[in-house]
């Protein structure tokens, strides 16, 4: 009896030490570190319209994103950069339109 007590106290030791291992360990903030090393100011992106778009503002917009897109950004940046240049254009598209919706209902 006193050996099963013994084990048990052993396993418990070791159960609680490998838990209090897991929680110490810390994950990259927000996957920052998977991000290229790219100075903020620099352009990484030019949009059809003109705009630009730096590695500051890649880095304000990643913590944010969805995992699949943050893995997106680090597997294929130029993909990525598809996908948000038409997601840009249908949201212009779509102010434009509900400008022109307004302005025209305002009219009548």
């Amino acid at each position: 009896m006193e050996l099963s007590q013994s084990i048990m106290k052993l396993l418990s030791i070791l159960v609680f030490t490998s838990l209090g291992t897991v929680w110490a360990q810390t994950a990259p903030a927000s996957g920052q570190a998977l991000l290229p090393d790219i100075p903020g100011e620099k352009v990484i992106a030019r949009f059809d319209d003109g705009a630009e778009f730096t590695m500051d503002q890649l880095r304000q917009l990643y913590p944010v994103l969805p995992p699949q897109l943050q893995g997106a950004v680090t597997k294929d940046p130029v993909e990525f950069f598809r996908e948000y240049a038409l997601m840009r254009r249908h949201r212009n598209w779509t102010s434009r339109s509900l400008t022109r919706m307004r302005s025209s209902s305002t009219a009548c």
